[in-house]
């Protein structure tokens, strides 16, 4: 998102570290629109095994990018609830396995908060459901 700076520049990158990289960029175009490109560098040896340049391979990864984040944007929607911004109960019963099997063997302490909270048909019958969700957001809040 600006110009590519000496410590990012891809081929400066394979001269001081001649590995094989892979890297993500941004590419603002001059019409103005972003691509999204993946770069492939790898370093290019003489006979005795010395560094004489690199090459470098771009692919235009804007599907992929795009690809990407939708399901990053799935993954959220079907993990988190999108009132409260916590994880849901599939979040849930997806993790605690996880979670209790690394507390057990790994040594460390562990806590499991579940929470219900008691009347709460009152607060919306009372003072509506706009009310209600301002309550779940800050119940949530405080939670975190």
């Amino acid at each position: 998102n600006g110009p590519i700076s000496r410590e990012s520049c891809p081929v400066l990158q394979v001269l001081s570290q001649p590995d094989m990289s892979t890297h993500r960029w941004e590419i603002r175009h001059a019409m103005g629109h972003v691509v999204k490109v993946k770069s492939q560098i790898m370093p290019i040896f003489d006979d005795l095994n010395r560094l004489r340049g690199g090459a470098v391979l771009l692919d235009d990864a804007s599907e992929q990018a795009t690809l990407e984040q939708q399901m990053l944007e799935l993954r959220t929607r079907a993990t988190q609830d999108p009132l409260t911004k916590v994880a849901n109960r599939a979040e849930l019963n997806r993790r605690l396995p996880e979670f209790v099997h690394e507390v057990q063997n790994g040594g460390r302490p562990g806590c499991v908060l579940i929470c219900d909270i008691d009347f709460f048909k009152r607060i919306n019958d009372t003072f509506g459901h706009a009310a209600g969700d301002d309550a779940l957001i800050e119940f949530a809040k405080i939670l975190k």
